[in-house]
């Protein structure tokens, strides 16, 4: 056994409240609001120096990630820095996240519409676990690139060569090596964005049934600002309408005859599977979605887009921030990416 001892940075991210005010949600029917579960994080098993020296590695990746470029490596760079070698060195640490510096700053979800809406809400639910001791799900393109090469195991000996990898990767479009990590999100949003989310068939879903349960019915989305129709882009939006408060207004008296109806056609013996028929687009409505890396970012990358419809672009944002902080060196490089096109 080799006398100096590992260290094990238990991971705990975080995030911060995303807060828009465009949009608010409302309840025409009591109910329950969506709840935002507590995190905690467990304990670092190390001996006092060790730990010391890794929380100051994670601190300092911390404060100096906004001052890091993307820097695409030349070709043969490839093969020998940044693919590394099999020198020995200090031991390194198993993840250069900055985990332990936030890890007091809250939990993994955020509120899309701002927190004036009760309902709109993405939650990171699971992501890719690694077990071996050395590595982390953030080095996980860089890992799997690397066994091309029978080099693996130089991962982690180096946080510069393992995001320079992984920025070669993205750029010259080898994007097998993102796909060996995954993570779920729950979902509440309108109907109207769930089915424009639900065009990307690379995900996985499991949504709440009205058949089953009628729950969800009557959590409705209220828009605070009213846009006009585009000019020329048939399918978007162009500025402010002159009266929205008379659309709030129209959108109010509907969504309560939508309720309404529902309610009888239950009362009259009707089955949920039929009375939904009557339910409004603007009903909120829940899911759980997982893709690997490589589709969060095809994702993001349309539904982050200026042409992309405002409430969905507002999903996308948070999914952003939260891969932010779940793998800040791997999503780091396919958001750059993504945004740069």
């Amino acid at each position: 056994m080799a006398s100096s001892k590992r260290v094990f940075c238990t991971l705990c991210v975080v995030g911060i409240v995303y807060i828009s005010s465009d949009s608010y949600g409302v309840k025409l029917e009591d109910g329950n609001k969506f709840g935002v579960p507590e995190r905690r994080a467990r304990d670092i098993d190390s001996d006092a120096a060790s730990a010391a020296h890794a929380s100051k590695r994670c601190r300092k990746e911390l404060a100096h990630a906004s001052e890091q470029q993307l820097v695409v490596p030349d070709a043969d760079e490839i093969e020998g820095d940044v693919l590394g070698d099999a020198r020995g060195g200090a031991l390194p640490i198993p993840c250069a996240v900055p985990a332990l510096a936030r890890a007091s700053e809250g939990t993994m979800t955020r509120y899309p519409y701002g927190t004036e809406d009760p309902y709109a809400l993405v939650e990171l639910i699971a992501s890719t676990q690694v077990h071996a001791q050395k590595f982390c799900a953030d080095q996980m393109p860089a890992l799997s690139a690397r066994v091309s090469f029978a080099k693996s195991g130089v991962t982690g000996d180096s946080s510069t060569r393992d995001k320079k990898l992984m920025q070669f990767l993205a750029a010259n479009e080898h994007m097998s090596p993102f796909e060996h990590q995954s993570a779920t999100f729950k979902v509440v949003l309108p109907l109207i964005v769930a089915r424009q989310w639900m065009r990307h068939r690379t995900q996985s879903y499991n949504e709440i049934s009205m058949r089953y349960t009628d729950d969800p019915v009557g959590k409705l989305h209220m828009p605070q600002r009213w846009r006009k129709q585009a000019s020329v882009n048939r399918q978007a939006s162009d500025g402010s309408v002159d009266d929205p408060e008379e659309c709030t207004k129209i959108l109010e008296r509907s969504y309560r005859c939508a309720i309404e109806a529902y309610r009888q056609l239950l009362a009259k013996g009707v089955c949920r599977e039929q009375a939904r028929l009557v339910v409004p687009v603007g009903n909120y409505t829940e899911f759980y979605a997982t893709a690997n890396l490589r589709n969060w970012a095809a994702w993001y990358k349309l539904r982050i887009a200026k042409d992309a419809q405002w409430e969905i672009r507002q999903y996308a944002r948070s999914i952003g921030e939260l891969l932010d902080i779940l793998w800040p060196d791997s999503w780091g490089v396919l958001k750059a990416r993504a945004c740069a096109r």
